[in-house]
């Protein structure tokens, strides 16, 4: 049978859709959705760091992060507390469950890569590498990929809100609600 790029696309769908699959299973015992860690992470290593701070960083909207971080507030993972130059500005820090939370999911996270890519030598992951290198080059245009979290996520939003043409404009209203809500107390 002839590889096709049908049978390529496909089996990177498989991967993204297992990837997806096993991360929500292990992080669902943690309380926490993958779209957190990210999150978590960002405020483990910026500890003080404000919502607007984070929605800049990872280029996600600041209603996007506004919600996030209350569900993470009511989950005893991250608390919030005035500036002490600014009462209206809310500085962000991991509680220590937070900071387990955070440890543990990282860890479920480089397992599976590690797993992933099991039994593939250096030289077979350079190669591979080149390969998603020489393919994101081809649709982008670009001469170099540049691996950027900012990029990645931007991308992620455009994706995800051309993805949800027929979201309610009353859904909208509430994250706007929220996000002014909670940025203002940022």
């Amino acid at each position: 049978m002839a590889i096709t790029c049908f049978h390529i696309n496909q089996s990177l769908k498989k991967i993204q859709l297992l990837r997806r699959r096993y991360l929500q299973q292990q992080l669902e015992a943690l309380k926490l959705h993958p779209s957190q860690l990210p999150i978590l992470e960002y405020i483990n290593r910026h500890e003080e760091c404000t919502q607007v701070e984070i929605s800049e960083d990872l280029a996600l909207t600041p209603a996007a992060i506004a919600l996030a971080t209350k569900r993470m507030q009511q989950e005893k993972l991250l608390e919030k507390r005035a500036d002490e130059n600014n009462l209206r500005r809310k500085r962000l820090r991991l509680t220590e469950t937070g900071r387990k939370v955070c440890e543990k999911s990282r860890e479920i996270f480089d397992r599976f890569d590690q797993n992933m890519f099991r039994g593939m030598t250096e030289e077979e992951l350079k190669i591979f590498q080149s390969y998603l290198d020489r393919i994101t080059m081809n649709i982008t245009g670009e001469k170099t990929n540049e691996i950027n979290f900012k990029i990645i996520s931007s991308l992620m939003r455009q994706v995800m809100d051309e993805g949800h043409p027929d979201k309610r404009s009353d859904e909208r209203q509430q994250e706007k609600r929220v996000s002014e809500t909670d940025l203002s107390n940022t």
